[in-house]
């Protein structure tokens, strides 16, 4: 796996130890991207800290809405990141770009005098090796089931470079790009694969197309 200029190819590339950025409704897949504005004095700290370290975020979701999520429980599964990108904005904001690595499992947080959440991890090294793009993907029914909820949602998209796009890519493209619920999304980060990941996608697209319309979809 590749983030920004760095190989991530086995588990002594990966630290034992992150950073815990809780955000509820995010979603960073292996391979994809989240953009993120910073503007909590503890997050702040967090980033500048990072940044002059490995550049790795864990990325993870809360377990429930709470106004705090530097105190929040979480879910077991999220995805560590590489800064690839770092703005600042300003007005003492910041504005960030981060690649996935690899899933992780929170093993144990840490009790530390930062103001942000830390954590043992460990890696799904799995996740560095390149997806398998025939395991159980239906390619034409992933391309149907998005054009439909392109059209539906009057969502302006260049299909030639959809159609040309590597097949994981547009998996995990389009599951970060429909807004899911935070469940549906923690769902699709934990699906075990990527071929597993793309029925989900499906299913639950499929779903919401229909909550929309009240029609049925029949993929092709």
């Amino acid at each position: 796996m590749k983030a920004g200029n760095i190989h991530y190819n086995c588990e002594d590339d990966l630290p034992k130890q992150i950073a815990l950025f809780p955000v509820e409704g995010a979603l960073l897949l292996p391979g994809g991207f989240l953009s993120l504005n910073i503007f909590e004095p503890e997050a702040l700290e967090m980033v500048e800290n990072v940044m002059v370290s490995n550049r790795l975020l864990g990325i993870i979701q809360p377990l429930s809405s709470n106004t705090d999520c530097f105190s929040t429980p979480l879910y077991k599964i999220g995805c560590v990141g590489r800064i690839t990108n770092y703005n600042e904005t300003g007005n003492g904001q910041l504005f960030i770009i981060l690649q996935g690595v690899c899933r992780f499992t929170l093993e144990q947080e840490l009790v530390n005098t930062k103001p942000y959440r830390t954590a043992l991890i460990r890696s799904n090294i799995k996740d560095l090796e390149e997806p398998n793009i025939t395991e159980n993907i239906n390619r034409e029914n992933l391309l149907d089931i998005v054009e439909k909820y392109l059209t539906i949602h009057e969502i302006e998209y260049n299909w030639s470079s959809i159609i040309q796009a590597p097949t994981p890519l547009l998996v995990n493209a389009f599951s970060a790009l429909i807004p899911f619920t935070p469940a549906e999304k923690q769902a699709l980060l934990e699906a075990p694969d990527i071929g597993s990941r793309a029925q989900t996608l499906l299913a639950l697209t499929e779903r919401s197309l229909m909550k929309q319309t009240g029609s049925h979809f029949h993929l092709n």
